[in-house]
């Protein structure tokens, strides 16, 4: 496997435990604005989180700059 397909399936297990945690689901907004609101609670709930699920996004750019 390579490694960035690996790097896509580490993003892709975070995404999908955020979903389990937050239990959201995908809302059309009428209003610019309240997608902004959604965007904004999404993220001060997360920031509560004792245990925040993070990607290296230093070390995935490292590694894409490795393989080139």
């Amino acid at each position: 496997m390579k490694m960035n397909d690996k790097i896509l399936v580490i993003k892709t297990s975070i995404v999908d435990e955020l979903k389990k945690i937050y239990q959201g689901e995908q809302s059309r907004h009428r209003l610019v604005l309240n997608s902004m609101n959604h965007l904004a609670a999404g993220i001060i709930a997360y920031s509560f989180l004792f245990k925040n699920t993070t990607a290296n996004l230093y070390l995935t750019l490292k590694i894409q700059n490795n393989e080139n």
